[in-house]
């Protein structure tokens, strides 16, 4: 029953001062009278700020580790370059002058209709270029007069790696990359500690690569042309050995000529062996070719590779099959016709040959690019790579197809030749003989024409092949490093450093369990009487530091701002404490006020003391007990003997000289505790108690008792049951959350009215809400009288 009776007077009261403080705070959030609003965001920006302002220095340590620690970062790490060489590639512009002597297909370098993706992917993957510029480098450390200042010729220790070691590091320096879309550009940019390393890798790998692009565009062309000059050197003798030959035999025999009948013969033999090496020469180069498609496919990646050389279906190869025994049969025919051609042009037979073969080889071409396709949009990530090499192998399959045709054309072409050549021995044997050597003369001569007129072609070829591509710009030396960047460093450390110092500060925030604020009370449900503000600085400034005034023969704290100071900010708070205390129809009554906290430090003692001080300036009569009996504080605080007191009282001692409480401050008695008590709690008797108050009642309007902290002593809970009212005072930033609701269960355990709470020790300077809320006060006490 005593806990709902207390339960219901707190609510009572709660609803009472909750409408006493309304006011203040409509002044504050500016909404209506009886009609409240809730938080602007302006209030909402200054409990942020107070928060920040609270946690400063999580704030400010935080912010200063992580700028320390991005300039020691910046300093600590090895300064790193980058230079750029700038390549110009010349896409989709192959020169090409005809089947045998165009742009060859099977080194990739020599190609420039692929995309700029593909190129990069080329340039990327091959280690051609990384191994020149390796064996460059090395040549230039063993030519040079002293060591290179390159780091990527040297190990830890400073051995000198070989060429195959150094084409290795080479990618850890060396990046490619293009530049906007639409512009064949691509750039080579080279990393290192050392700018002049930088800028010589840079410019060392895109030379290195035009020259390769160069290399293999002439190549093909220059192979072509060492061929027909050797072939051309043997026709020559061939030529003059015939020649020789035919001479000697009209000069030993005495023949004049072939016979008439023997001419068409020898003819058309002659025209055999020309095709036939004609196509030998052909079949030379398909299969050369096919060789080199096969070299270019084994420097690529190996997994992409497989994945590519699956797709040859049973389909492609049975198609490829009848393709081959398709130009079987068009050989055959065009061979009944090898003396004349002309007869070709009317052959339905042929035409219909040649119209199969284009379609079987359309169909190859279409299954293979859907594959090709297919694989593709399996994997997108090897798309461009996957795409070069489908192509080769498409290129690769074609070749085998025409060295298939060549091949049967060769059997078809030996067949006939054997044919005419026992058509020759039933020929008389000196006209055999002269036909032979005659059509052997013919022979070599239209062969070495044939060979004559394609070494000519091949040299021109071989002098107009510049490549496709070029560099346009050369790195030069770079004189900044790129890595690190102390200024991007320190702004990151500046911009997480305040990041992660609110972040703390919020979080640290989250964790207080200390009153911080009035409105931290309010929220927790106590109703607030005043605020009264920290009084430390101010004591400094206006005592200099001193800590005790004389006041009317009396050495007294300087901390009783109510009596030295009765306009200031503190002086203001403790009125207002006053005015609402008197504002209360309970108090009216009721004149006993008992003052404790849930524990030490928290400024009960001082609370009191200017709360009577105020009192008695109203002109109450007004009493001041330091119930106290184990840390007396007040009558130091008033400069004041404490040989009798409370504690003689509470003995019945006779002749208690009620004089020595009067101050000198009109309506202001103080009763000090008396000498300590070990054991007070045995001394403090309910019914001494209530003799003690009904006493103090008949000659003072208003009685304070200073009591000991509630949660430590069990005499504070005896006499706050026999008091009509208990302030409980709570200190700002130290008074915890759990200790205030535990004093306030405590004194609702002995049916104790709590009139409120006073948050005492609060910075209003430290936040920015009250700071502008009693700023009012500073420039009012400035003001004339």
């Amino acid at each position: 029953m005593a806990s709902s009776k207390n339960m219901a007077i707190y609510d009572a009261s709660q609803r009472e001062h909750s409408t006493l403080s309304y006011y203040d705070e409509q002044a504050h959030y500016g909404g209506p009278e009886g009609s409240p609003e809730p938080p602007s965001a302006r209030v909402q920006l200054e409990k942020a700020l107070d928060i920040l302002i609270r946690q400063r220095w999580i704030v400010i340590g935080t912010f200063v580790l992580f700028v320390l620690g991005a300039i020691g970062y910046s300093y600590s790490q090895d300064p790193e370059y980058d230079a750029f060489s700038t390549i110009l590639v010349d896409l989709g512009n192959t020169k090409k002058s005809d089947e045998d002597l165009s742009v060859r297909i099977d080194d990739p370098f020599a190609r420039n209709d692929w995309s700029l993706d593909a190129e990069l992917f080329i340039l990327q993957s091959s280690n051609t270029i990384a191994d020149r510029v390796a064996e460059r480098l090395v040549m230039m450390q063993d030519t040079a007069q002293q060591a290179l200042n390159m780091s990527i010729l040297y190990t830890g220790e400073g051995a000198v790696l070989p060429a195959k070691a150094v084409s290795s590091r080479l990618r850890g320096y060396v990046r490619f990359s293009t530049t906007k879309p639409g512009i064949n550009v691509l750039v080579v940019k080279a990393s290192s500690g050392i700018p002049q390393e930088a800028a010589l890798l840079a410019n060392l790998y895109a030379e290195e690569y035009v020259r390769t692009t160069q290399e293999a565009n002439r190549t093909h062309v220059t192979t072509k042309r060492e061929f027909l000059e050797q072939q051309e050197f043997e026709r020559r003798e061939e030529l003059r050995k015939s020649e020789e030959a035919i001479k000697t035999f009209l000069q030993e025999r005495g023949a004049t000529g072939v016979a008439e009948e023997n001419q068409s013969l020898l003819s058309h033999l002659v025209g055999l062996e020309v095709r036939r090496d004609a196509v030998n020469i052909e079949l030379m180069t398909r299969k050369s070719k096919l060789a080199s498609i096969q070299r270019a496919l084994s420097e690529i990646q190996p997994d992409l590779i497989k994945r590519v050389a699956s797709s040859k279906s049973e389909q492609i190869e049975s198609l490829q099959s009848e393709i081959a025994g398709l130009e079987l049969q068009k050989t055959q025919i065009e061979m009944r016709y090898v003396n004349q051609p002309e007869r070709l042009e009317n052959e339905p037979e042929l035409d219909n040959l040649v119209a199969q073969i284009g379609r079987l080889q359309y169909e190859v071409e279409q299954i293979s690019a859907a594959y090709i396709e297919e694989i593709v949009g399996s994997d997108g990530a090897v798309g461009g790579a996957v795409d070069h090499i489908g192509d080769l192998h498409a290129q690769a399959l074609q070749q085998r197809i025409e060295i298939d045709g060549l091949e049967a054309q060769l059997s078809v072409i030996d067949v006939r030749i054997r044919e005419r050549k026992g058509e020759l021995q039933r020929v008389p044997e000196n006209s055999m003989e002269l036909s032979r050597l005659q059509r052997e003369r013919d022979y070599a001569e239209q062969m070495y024409q044939s060979v004559m007129s394609q070494l000519q072609t091949a040299r021109l070829n071989e002098v107009s092949e510049p490549g496709y591509a070029q560099v346009i710009k050369r790195a030069g030396v770079p004189f900044l490093p790129v890595r690190p960047r102390p200024q991007r460093n320190l702004l990151i450390g500046i911009l997480f450093g305040l990041f992660a110092g609110i972040g703390l500060a919020y979080g640290r925030h989250a964790l207080v369990t200390e009153i911080l604020e009035p409105e931290h009370l309010q929220t927790l449900g106590f109703p607030l009487l005043s605020v009264v503000p920290d009084m430390s600085v101010y004591v400094n400034q206006a005592h200099e530091g001193s800590l005790n005034k004389e006041w009317a023969g009396r050495s007294v704290d300087v901390r009783l701002i109510s009596l030295f100071d009765p306009g200031s900010v503190i002086t203001e708070a403790y009125k207002n404490l006053r005015a609402k205390i008197e504002l209360s129809d309970s108090v009216m009554e009721a004149r006993t006020l008992l003052v404790t906290s849930p524990g030490p430090n928290d400024g009960k003692s001082l609370t009191a003391a200017n709360l009577a001080i105020v009192m008695a300036q109203a002109g109450r009569k007004t009493i001041l007990v330091d119930a106290d009996l184990r840390r007396p504080s007040v009558h130091e605080l008033f400069g004041m003997s404490n040989a009798t007191g409370l504690s003689d009282l509470y003995r019945s001692k006779p002749n208690f000289e009620w004089s020595s409480t009067r101050t000198p401050l009109k309506n202001l008695f103080v009763l000090p505790s008396g000498r300590i008590q070990k054991n007070p709690v045995e001394l403090v008797s309910l019914d001494r108690t209530h003799d003690i108050i009904a006493l103090l009642q008949e000659w003072f309007d208003v009685i304070i008792f200073d009591t000991p902290p509630v949660l430590l002593a069990t005499e504070t809970k005896m006499l706050a049951a026999q008091c009509h009212n208990t302030l409980l005072v709570a200190r700002a930033n130290w008074t915890k959350e759990e200790e205030l609701k535990h004093a306030v269960q405590e004194l609702y355990s002995v049916d104790t009215q709590i009139l409120g709470t006073i948050l005492n020790g609060f910075d209003v300077t430290k936040t920015i809400r009250h700071r502008n809320r009693y700023r009012y006060y500073s420039s009012y006490e400035q003001l004339p009288a």
